[in-house]
């Protein structure tokens, strides 16, 4: 729900995850994909301290098709990720064991869907880490370049056509090739500027 309609009705912000097929459609990019992350971003700094919310994943790449789903990134200073991960839960957010691979004590996870100001559903992706981690490394400089570089965003989607939407993990695998080649590219970026 809308965050000023939940605020009215006291019901979690966040409902369950919608399998319905058209969330893996790739369409092109929509301006209200930073009206949700902005949105999103603040309720869970509305729940949390000491974190960073930030918008990761296709939806945060402007000039980039995507299927519509929110990735967000929660970096926490928390001993204990899980508590991190129980908090957002009593936002509606919710553990999947379809998922455990992606649900680990070194990064937990979490989904649901949210209703746009319009009415319309939009799944979401919550991946806690800590700043400058494996998964932050993984996920961060590779949205960074996707906004920076046309030829690189071109790539992507051809990737992401080539790969097909009907399976989640033959999806991601299809893509891991041209993933690697763009993280080529980051490591010779931090090369050229001396950051490596």
């Amino acid at each position: 729900l809308h965050r000023d309609l939940m605020e009215a009705t006291n019901q979690p912000p966040f409902g369950p995850f919608d399998l319905d097929p058209r969330h893996r459609t790739i369409s092109g990019y929509k301006d209200i994909y930073e009206t949700l992350f902005q949105n999103i971003k603040a309720l869970i700094e509305k729940s949390l301290s000491e974190i960073e919310v930030l918008h990761v994943g296709s939806t945060a790449i402007p000039d980039l098709r995507s299927k519509p789903m929110i990735d967000i990134m929660v970096l926490t200073k928390a001993p204990d990720m899980r508590e991190t991960q129980a908090t957002l839960q009593t936002l509606g957010l919710q553990r999947d064991p379809r998922w455990a691979m992606m649900d680990q004590d070194d990064k937990p996870f979490l989904h649901g869907s949210i209703t746009s100001p319009t009415g319309e559903t939009f799944n979401v992706n919550v991946h806690i880490c800590r700043e400058g981690d494996k998964h932050y490394l993984s996920m961060v400089p590779f949205r960074d370049i996707l906004r920076e570089r046309a030829d690189l965003r071109r790539l992507y989607e051809q990737a992401k056509d080539n790969a097909g939407t009907a399976d989640r993990m033959a999806y991601n695998q299809a893509k891991q090739p041209v993933i690697m080649q763009i993280h080529e590219e980051i490591q010779k970026a931090k090369s050229a500027h001396g950051t490596d």
